[in-house]
């Protein structure tokens, strides 16, 4: 019995989401656009159901937190990045019980 004999026609989920860890797939829900950003980028969920975003925190490549944006309780978010530094970010989106809901790369140009 292989994988595409197990989906029935009304699944959603791919052969490669099949695949993936639970966590990979719960981080898909989420898009961060532009991923590449001169000064704001918006994060928000596919699908607007189950836990919002609470908070982000936003760290540089060596770990510091450099964004705390809190109580947004949405299910989607626009960062504001004009005053950091050119270089790459850590972007952590969390739910109101302090779980990690997605962690995504973003690029300052």
């Amino acid at each position: 019995l292989n994988i595409s004999e197990c989906m029935t026609s009304s699944s959603r989920l791919t052969q490669s989401e099949i695949l993936k860890p639970e966590s990979e797939i719960i981080e898909d829900l989420y898009v961060i656009s532009p991923s590449i950003v001169n000064d704001r980028t918006r994060i928000h969920k596919k699908q607007e159901i189950g836990n919002k975003i609470s908070y982000i925190k936003l760290f540089s490549i060596v770990g510091n937190e450099v964004i705390f944006y809190q109580s947004m309780n949405s299910y989607s978010v626009e960062i504001d990045l004009t005053n950091l530094q050119s270089g790459m970010y850590l972007v952590k989106g969390f739910d109101s019980t302090n779980a990690v809901l997605f962690t995504k790369k973003i690029i300052k140009k």
